[in-house]
């Protein structure tokens, strides 16, 4: 007898864990897609565990092939529990390819896969380099995040910065320009300056041009002069990177020379050739 009851216990103990088993937690889920992109996509997942009361966190993997589960595109929702409602964006994917999103639960980190499985095609990019952007002006730049910069064709010739002084805080990156410019205003509020008058440049009904930075200045020579898509009228253009080196025995800021495509540091007071630029939303 107690051989028999010892038995009838072992085997409830394994069916009891055969319940919390991989292959027996059902999930239930309805999954849309929404505000499909080029690079981006919202995902939304109603779902719920029908087999367990217990707590998981939940997320989608997402995939080029069919079968999402294979891939390690898994992104995770903030909230967790028996059930979800929520979106998450899927960001960084590939314009005009095919993707494959399937939910999951996981717990103690395994993972419970729903048998639901949908598809959406990613949007062509809307702007290419060295094609138009919605003001006009050449993009030399497109952001997988959703934005992108443009270079006005329009060129003002000699004006200098207007600021001897030494400006803290300008930086040398791609998109910096539009700080840049802001902070060359806030000490040196001069008009009739470069960043004074890209500050206040209008075209294509925007207003929100801006001196390009350094980083700017050598990407447009690598995307727009190099290629072929832009002729400049001349060599050396304005930025709006300071130049804090005090071995250059004088105040200046960076330039560049972008036929040639490299740095130089200018004079602050001595005039050069300079365009705006803005960074538009896609």
């Amino acid at each position: 007898m107690k051989k028999l009851i010892l038995g009838v216990i072992t085997l409830c103990l394994l069916i009891a864990c055969q319940k919390e088993s991989l292959s027996d937690i059902e999930l239930q889920t309805t999954t849309t897609v929404s505000n499909i992109q080029a690079y981006k996509a919202e995902i939304t997942v109603a779902g719920q565990v029908l087999t367990s009361s217990e707590s998981f966190s939940w997320g989608v993997a997402y995939s080029l092939t069919s079968i999402p589960k294979l891939d390690n595109n898994r992104v995770t929702f903030m909230n967790s529990g028996n059930t979800v409602t929520d979106m998450i964006m899927l960001e960084n994917l590939l314009p005009e390819m095919v993707y494959y999103v399937q939910p999951f639960c996981e717990r103690n980190s395994e993972f419970y896969f729903s048998d639901e499985i949908v598809s959406f095609q990613t949007d062509s990019i809307p702007y290419e380099i060295g094609e138009y952007g919605p003001a006009g002006g050449l993009v030399y730049y497109v952001d997988p995040a959703g934005w992108g910069l443009e270079m006005s064709t329009y060129e003002y010739a000699n004006n200098d910065w207007g600021c001897l002084e030494e400006v803290l805080g300008t930086t040398d990156t791609i998109g910096a320009g539009s700080a840049n410019t802001a902070l060359i205003l806030t000490d040196c509020p001069e008009v009739g300056t470069a960043p004074d008058l890209c500050n206040n440049h209008t075209e294509g009904g925007f207003t929100n041009w801006h001196l390009p930075s350094r980083a700017d200045l050598e990407l447009i020579h690598d995307s727009l002069e190099s290629p072929g898509y832009w002729e400049p009228s001349g060599s050396d253009y304005l930025s709006s990177t300071d130049c804090t080196n005090p071995s250059y025995g004088y105040a200046s800021y960076y330039a560049y020379d972008i036929v040639d495509g490299h740095g130089i540091s200018a004079q602050k007071g001595i005039a050069y050739r300079f365009f705006p630029v803005r960074r538009f939303e896609f």
